[in-house]
């Protein structure tokens, strides 16, 4: 995502934690729990709750941004405007890859690696199957070399089946699975501030619980004891069946989205273990969408119903 908010202007990506995904578009940012301004979709099909934000693209085709309103054809979530993931479809040949990275910091003496793989191809005349895996791991970057602690650390996976089936020369079914976890824990640590002097807030104690990074006229020092987390668990399914007439191409979508989310939080803003809180949320959504576009000389036509029911629990 971050390779997009350098191609299109005015898009900006952030992660608070697992399930805590920031999304701005021309100023609109995505509240971490509601009704978001920027409608995130994938394959065309409607992300309910910004929990289900815990990945990022993943063997795709390509990504439209669509800046502005978009209501008229993706609804009322798209008041700042549209982003839309297309995967990749399975092949009619066969096909796969694999790749694997692994790095290090020379500074904080964190190390983070990935792994990626993908295969596609036929499985009969008509139906085409595509798989892909990626997990990517990360020490902490923050790091205390008293005590050893570390922070800023995460760890992902994702995984996707993809179907594809043919039956005739004008129906085309999609069916696609994809599972996603995410643990990225929030941190709070300690800034040490020379003087006890912020160069934003001004004169405050020397030792101030703030999260962030460290800059030029501060330290952060991370600190023992602190059990946070932050996980998310993502299951999502839909089907497409897309069929040609005289009149244009009827769509029918239909998607179901399971997302649980876990969150140990401090709120004593101390070093220790005293005063925490737990914050558990599940996440359902089931959608129904089914439309007609075409396009014949000089006229092109677009109409569609479109049903969407959330439950969620905390």
């Amino acid at each position: 995502m971050m390779e997009l908010t350098q191609a299109v202007p005015g898009v900006y990506f952030a992660a608070l934690s697992a399930g805590q995904p920031l999304v701005a578009m021309r100023g609109n940012v995505n509240r971490v729990s509601g009704t978001p301004g920027v409608g995130f979709f994938t394959d065309g099909v409607f992300t309910a709750n910004s929990s289900q934000f815990s990945h990022g693209p993943v063997d795709v085709a390509r990504v439209e941004v669509l800046q502005g309103p978009q209501g008229t054809v993706y609804g009322r979530n798209t008041i700042a405007g549209a982003i839309n993931l297309i995967t990749n479809d399975p092949t009619a040949t066969f096909e796969g890859m694999a790749s694997a990275g692994y790095g290090g910091s020379s500074q904080s003496g964190d190390s983070l690696w990935h792994a990626l793989a993908l295969v596609s191809g036929p499985l009969t005349d008509n139906l085409e199957g595509r798989l892909v895996y990626k997990h990517t791991e990360r020490d902490g970057y923050l790091h205390d070399p008293t005590s050893g602690v570390r922070l800023g650390n995460f760890e992902a996976d994702y995984a996707r089946a993809k179907l594809k089936w043919a039956p005739t020369d004008q129906t085309t079914v999609r069916l696609t699975a994809e599972y996603a976890s995410a643990d990225r824990p929030q941190y709070l640590a300690l800034e040490n501030f020379p003087g006890g002097v912020h160069p934003f807030l001004g004169a405050i104690p020397v030792d101030v619980w703030f999260p962030g990074e460290s800059g030029p006229f501060y330290e952060i020092r991370a600190l023992p004891g602190k059990g946070l987390s932050s996980k998310v668990e993502q299951k999502q399914a839909y089907l497409e069946v897309a069929h040609e007439t005289g009149l244009g191409t009827i769509t029918s979508l239909t998607s179901y989205a399971n997302a649980d989310f876990t969150q140990i939080q401090d709120i004593d803003l101390i070093q220790y273990e005293i005063v925490d809180i737990r914050i558990a949320r599940e996440n359902r959504a089931f959608s129904q969408e089914l439309r007609l576009a075409g396009a014949a000389s000089m006229w092109t036509w677009l109409g569609g119903v479109y049903y969407l029911t959330t439950i969620r629990r905390t």
